[in-house]
């Protein structure tokens, strides 16, 4: 089964919808400076609601290694994805701080996706930009990743097909004006689900 990560989420409504629609993973970003971080005390609020139901996941751009471990062992996320430029150092660094499974995001062909010492790798050619690529051209990744950029309830199913994930990621995908939307949530794990029924590989 592909597990299905809903992201970018603000609000404990956001982690509601997300869950309802039958998400695996809930994603919110707590690093400050971008559009949809979130603040620590609705990111704990947040995390509680997910414990049990869903994996939550705290998005961090190469964040000090301290403020990362206090925003993630203080919000009770279970999973730390990073989205920066940060090494395999920085990695086993908060693997040792935290005790939390790390997600590393790369760009497509990055030679480092192999011997990450991550836990999960997520291949995203434009940096949470939502920007989509010829989704096959991963296909030879021989470790298990999430697939991101660009999916959307009209495409994931494709995708799916192209690339064989062990997961897929949204975050624009499941908006309308910025916002989460509920039908497209829904959508979005329909279409997840229906691929894997099928079972078609391209």
């Amino acid at each position: 089964m592909t597990l299905v990560k809903l992201c970018g989420l603000m609000s404990r409504g956001d982690v509601e919808m997300a869950i309802d629609a039958g998400a695996d993973m809930v994603g919110m970003v707590l690093s400050s400076g971008y559009r949809r971080s979130v603040p620590m005390d609705e990111a704990e609020t947040m995390a509680g609601l997910a414990e049990g139901r869903a994996t939550s996941v705290g998005v961090f751009v190469d964040e000090p290694i301290e403020r990362l471990a206090s925003i993630a062992l203080g919000t009770g996320i279970g999973m730390v994805q990073l989205h920066g430029s940060e090494s395999p150092e920085y990695i086993t660094s908060v693997k040792a701080a935290t005790r939390l499974p790390v997600v590393k995001s790369f760009c497509p062909g990055d030679p480092g996706i192999e011997g990450s010492p991550a836990d999960l790798v997520l291949i995203d050619p434009g940096a949470g930009s939502g920007e989509a690529f010829d989704y096959s051209s991963v296909r030879g990744i021989r470790r298990d990743f999430i697939l991101a950029g660009g999916l959307a309830p009209e495409n994931v199913a494709r995708a799916i097909a192209a690339a064989h994930p062990y997961a897929v990621d949204t975050s624009s995908g499941t908006e309308v004006d910025g916002i989460k939307d509920k039908e497209r949530m829904g959508a979005f794990v329909r279409a997840v689900r229906s691929q894997d029924a099928e079972g078609v590989r391209i």
